[in-house]
């Protein structure tokens, strides 16, 4: 499933994001983390409507505590 894939290759990123050092311009090493919702195209769906529902989907993981990847559930959530 698409969705599944998504979540996988986005859970590959934010894991190469969270053991990565970055540095700004100052010379500072950082740790930083990141926070991915997915969602899926579903019949009738608009470009806006699946953006929605990654963007609800991303705020989820932040709630959940952050550094995550979270995924629209078919069905769930939609407006």
């Amino acid at each position: 499933d698409n969705a599944l894939a998504a979540c996988g290759l986005g859970e590959r990123i934010r894991a190469e994001i969270e053991g990565s050092l970055f540095a700004t311009r100052s010379g500072r090493e950082l740790r930083v983390t990141v926070s991915m919702g997915v969602a899926e195209y579903e019949s009738g769906d608009t470009v806006d409507s699946v953006l929605k529902r990654a963007d609800m989907s991303m705020f989820a993981s932040k709630k959940e505590g952050r550094n995550r990847v979270t995924r629209n559930m078919r069905g769930l959530s939609r407006s």
